[in-house]
């Protein structure tokens, strides 16, 4: 798990770079920053394909599609550090998603054969760490490189270097075929049937809906917010980061304490609940810079607490189509973020207090999926 992890954290790192560094890569690259911001957007759409290439491990294997989704992205990398460029730049972006995209369903589809229902809430949540492990130790780290080297490709070799040695450890640690020691993988078309016909699966993927939508509108307005309120300069925007990274860590960590115990069902409600109660909260606390930054730490940490307690409640939701289910919820989960944007858009009209009314709204109709899904449609302990 610590393999699997780490190329997740690797991943990630690679994901989230772009909106650290953007201007920094506009610069090198010699084009204006809304062309990268168009392409850094727009590459997450290839993230609905996830459902349609789970016939790539099915083909080959999980180990050699983790081993290999590591290899061709450090491969690319390689094209990228000896020919930086804008066609480059954007090639790497868009193959850096489709091996995100079938590396993270197979991680935790691996996680969540090979461990008890009773204890998946702490092994995902753990494996989960690699998503603020990115803000917090690779992005640092990523920009210290850069100013100690002066070469905005620093962080790229180092990528490049370390995914090679964590492919080389999957290589050898994983074993060599593995499709689940119960459950074999329906074939395919059966498999969206018996996805499709579970009422339990598609009110867990409206669930995931609905979250999505509603952090993606935070996401999309707060820097605009906090600077339209505050003017605060760009170093004190970029500090929002650190706030968030640190929410996540510790949304991440409830999750591993609390999901087992309470039930997953239970802490997804309790996480839903609490994000519309932060969302609602967090114009109230904008008299000053500080209440602002403790507002959305506690929405970004209520959010990531029902995201994260989500994912062991969807691997068990219908085990027998279990990869399908959870390729479909990351798909799901980036829908939720597209939907968002026009009411992202709507900021100068509705205001923040608008904005965060819809996604509070957003969290208590999640709530009401959730109450039609019976624990016994998972499974006695959900």
């Amino acid at each position: 798990m610590l393999l699997t992890t780490s190329g997740r954290l690797l991943l990630n790192t690679f994901h989230r770079l772009p909106y650290a560094l953007l201007p920094e890569f506009s610069r090198a690259l010699g084009v204006p920053l809304a062309n990268l911001q168009f392409w850094v957007g727009i590459r997450s759409i290839l993230s609905l394909l996830a459902p349609f290439l789970r016939w790539i491990p099915q083909s080959v294997g999980r180990r050699a599609t983790l081993v290999w989704c590591l290899l061709i992205l450090a491969i690319s990398t390689g094209w990228f550090g000896l020919m930086p460029a804008m066609f480059t730049f954007v090639a790497v972006m868009m193959i850096e998603v489709l091996v995100k995209i079938v590396y993270d369903p197979q991680v935790m589809t691996h996680i969540a054969e090979r461990t008890p229902y009773h204890r998946r809430g702490l092994m995902l949540s753990i494996n989960e760490l690699a998503w603020s492990g990115a803000m917090l130790l690779g992005i640092p780290l990523a920009t210290w490189l850069i100013a100690i080297t002066g070469n905005w490709l620093a962080p790229f070799w180092m990528l490049l270097i370390l995914l090679v040695l964590v492919a080389m450890g999957l290589a050898y640690v994983l074993p060599s075929q593995h499709v689940g020691k119960h459950l074999e993988a329906p074939p395919s078309a059966n498999a969206w049937s018996i996805l499709f016909r579970n009422r339990n699966a598609l009110l867990g993927l409206a669930v995931g809906l609905l979250i999505s939508f509603a952090n993606e509108a935070l996401n999309l307005t707060y820097a605009g917010w906090l600077k339209s309120e505050f003017n605060l300069p760009l170093v004190q925007l970029g500090m929002s980061g650190l706030v968030i990274g640190l929410a996540e860590l510790l949304g991440e960590g409830g999750v591993a304490g609390l999901s087992d115990r309470i039930g997953k069902r239970r802490a997804v409600i309790v996480g839903c609940v609490s994000s519309a109660v932060a969302y609602t909260l967090l114009p109230r606390m904008s008299g000053n810079v500080m209440g602002a930054q403790v507002g959305l730490f506690l929405a970004y940490l209520t959010f990531e607490f029902a995201l994260v307690a989500s994912i062991p409640l969807i691997s068990e939701i219908e085990p027998s189509a279990r990869d399908l289910m959870i390729a479909v919820y990351a798909a799901i989960l980036y829908v939720g973020r597209v939907l968002s944007i026009p009411l992202a858009n709507q900021l100068p009209n509705l205001g923040m207090l608008g904005i965060v009314i819809v996604a509070a709204v957003c969290n208590v109709l999640a709530v009401v999926c959730l109450s039609f899904i019976p624990k016994q449609g998972i499974t006695p302990s959900a």
